[in-house]
């Protein structure tokens, strides 16, 4: 696994472990709705060809959050998906650019 995904992988569980808490005021109809709006919603922007979705399972207080990675090897490409939260649901869906792109700053 590419050291960037290992990040991102990282980031997404750092994300879910500091919201847990959050997880004790829905009820799971909610939470498995929220699941379904972020992963459906950022399948569709992201543009990977079948995507492993990994979910912050309450993502951040304004923002569900996962981690979409397709391919495998040097061809494995992974992104970030944010989307808003409102009292109707996720809006607002951004997709970081491939992390084969990013860069390491020192």
């Amino acid at each position: 696994m590419a050291k960037t995904a290992r990040i991102l992988i990282g980031f997404a569980v750092v994300c879910a472990a500091a919201l847990a808490v959050l997880a004790q005021a829905s009820s799971p109809d909610s939470w498995d709705k929220f699941h379904a709006e972020l992963v459906q919603g950022c399948i569709r922007a992201a543009g990977l060809a079948d995507p492993k979705v990994v979910v912050a399972p309450e993502g951040t207080a304004s923002y569900g959050v996962a981690l979409l990675t397709s391919g495998s090897g040097a061809s494995q490409n992974s992104v970030v998906c944010i989307m808003r939260k409102t009292p109707n649901g996720l809006t607002d869906v951004e997709v970081t650019p491939p992390a084969s792109e990013w860069i390491t700053i020192k």
